[in-house]
């Protein structure tokens, strides 16, 4: 069976404003899941790079971007501004939910490999704390605000 195609075209590089922001791919036309956490699991190519397992986040548009750090970008020799070719698969059929627990918030960090070295490093102690302060929210938006503030600070 031919797997479903989510995304199969040309998207800009863009960057977040702010000092370390991420350099991602903004999916304008692309909604965000009905999933609890609004995050959606794909798979797929960025130029010739390979993909696997690979995480959609919620924009806070109701739109999704695609984080593209630096191994990638040195892979496929791109920074901000540049146009790379696209092609991506749901991991989930439409319609099936994801938890928003643990292993989401270690699959996001992994995304980022200085990220999680450095989550590593903590003790137990602190990274179970820096877990329970994203897992506290109740709103979607703040849990993806305060998984983004810990990879951020992860990285440095």
């Amino acid at each position: 069976m031919n797997p479903k195609v989510l995304i199969d075209g040309e998207f800009v590089l863009e960057k977040f404003p702010q000092k370390g922001g991420w350099t991602y791919v903004l999916f304008p036309n692309l909604e965000k899941p009905k999933s609890y956490f609004g995050m959606l699991k794909v798979s797929g190519k960025i130029d010739s790079y390979k993909l696997e397992e690979v995480t959609l986040m919620p924009f806070g548009s109701g739109k999704l971007f695609l984080p593209v750090n630096a191994k990638i970008r040195k892979a496929i020799q791109k920074k901000e501004g540049d146009t790379v070719k696209l092609w991506l698969t749901p991991l989930l059929e439409e319609g099936v939910e994801t938890d928003f627990s643990q292993e989401t918030i270690f699959s996001c960090i992994k995304e980022e490999p200085e990220a999680w070295r450095n989550f590593q490093l903590l003790s137990k102690e602190k990274r179970q704390e820096e877990l329970q302060e994203i897992l506290r929210f109740q709103i979607e938006e703040k849990k993806i605000e305060k998984l983004v503030q810990l990879i951020d600070r992860l990285r440095f």
